[in-house]
């Protein structure tokens, strides 16, 4: 399992999830695991970069030493 470097670009109700981290995971679905227990889903989508450049699908494959950017997005008012 491959260790990344995950940054929340928020903060989160939970202590633990708040900046940033070092986890282990194989691919982003497990990453976007933990943000979505920080923030669950239905309030937030989100934007993901790995590695600085924007990522789509869920099932990319991470490696060691990748940085992923969870950043949610929601409207304001």
């Amino acid at each position: 399992m491959a260790q990344i470097r995950v940054k929340l670009g928020f903060l989160s109700r939970l202590n633990d999830a708040e900046g940033e981290k070092i986890v282990e995971a194989t691919n982003l679905s497990e990453v976007l695991r933990l943000a979505r227990e920080a923030y669950p889903s239905d309030f937030y989508t989100f934007l993901v970069f790995k590695n600085g450049v924007k990522v789509e699908g869920e099932d990319e494959v991470l490696g060691d030493g990748d940085e992923v950017t969870v950043i949610p997005v929601f409207s304001g008012g």
